[in-house]
């Protein structure tokens, strides 16, 4: 069974809410003007992805350091000589080549960077197909090697695309003005070296981590200190666990993620991952 219709009607966004919500499993295909891109969910979370532009995993691993070029080429010919055929990303795991929480970490990072391609097509067409999750790259880990819920939820997703367009107009207006902010980059994404936060006090005290405005005054986090710290006793209050995924303070109960919260540069959020179970009095 599958779902079709065009992007002029649906935007991309509300089809990855769609798959989201309904937390169904399947490939994602768009396709504008002869380029396609191909999105893998599993229960409702995305797991691998490849779009025009965007990066392949051994690129990543290689780029962000984790893998030397020569290492990776060996890697995916005994891949490509293996019987049975493994994804190459457990093929490194296996042999201790990259640890699992790198890898994962990598994958993540090409899956936010695969939606950045593909979230302001407002043209083209899309087609989902419900219980298949078809091949998308030959490095990625497959939806049974993410540990449960480990994958990128689509509203996680959707505040980083977010984050990285608001980044992108940000640097933008200082080109038109004439100033040189600092590490002008194709992708707006943390350096080598920097790395998401993990201890919850350093997001509301320093920001996210993933870019060079981190524990600067120009940190969104830092222009928006009054409303998220409010928004993060609500959270507390009605007894929420409080943890950090992604680099952002996400807030738990029964071992479920509830809500997340984001910054930028015109406004703070709180973002719900079940948005639909919600109920609301007045309506």
């Amino acid at each position: 069974m599958s779902i079709s219709g065009s992007l002029e009607d649906v935007a991309v966004g509300d089809v990855l809410q769609f798959i989201h919500l309904g937390k169904r499993t399947g490939t994602l295909e768009l396709e504008r003007d002869g380029k396609q891109a191909r999105f893998g969910f599993h229960e409702g979370a995305l797991v691998a992805a490849r779009a025009p532009g965007a990066p392949r995993l051994g690129e990543l691993l290689v780029e962000r350091g984790h893998l030397e070029a020569a290492v990776l080429d060996a890697a995916m010919a005994r891949q490509a000589a293996a019987a049975p055929r493994r994804s190459l990303g457990r093929l490194l795991v296996d042999e201790g080549l990259l640890r699992r929480e790198v890898l994962e970490s990598v994958v993540k990072l090409q899956l936010e960077l695969a939606v950045e391609q593909v979230f302001r097509w407002e043209r083209g067409s899309f087609d989902f197909e419900l219980d298949e999750i078809r091949p998308i790259d030959e490095i990625g880990t497959e939806a049974f090697e993410f540990a449960a819920g480990s994958g990128l939820a689509a509203n996680v997703v959707l505040l980083e695309a977010a984050r990285i367009f608001d980044e992108r107009d940000r640097l933008g207006a200082a080109r038109k003005q004439g100033l040189h902010p600092v590490a002008l980059r194709h992708r707006p994404v943390a350096p080598r070296g920097m790395t998401m936060i993990r201890l919850i006090e350093d997001y509301f005290a320093k920001g996210c981590g993933r870019c060079e405005r981190f524990a600067t005054p120009d940190c969104s986090t830092r222009a928006w200190a009054t409303g998220l710290t409010e928004l993060r006793r609500i959270c507390l209050a009605v007894g929420l666990r409080e943890t950090v995924k992604w680099g952002q303070p996400c807030y738990m109960h029964a071992d479920r993620n509830v809500v997340i919260l984001g910054a930028l540069r015109g406004d703070f959020r709180i973002s719900f991952f079940d948005a639909a179970l919600l109920r609301d009095p007045e309506r």
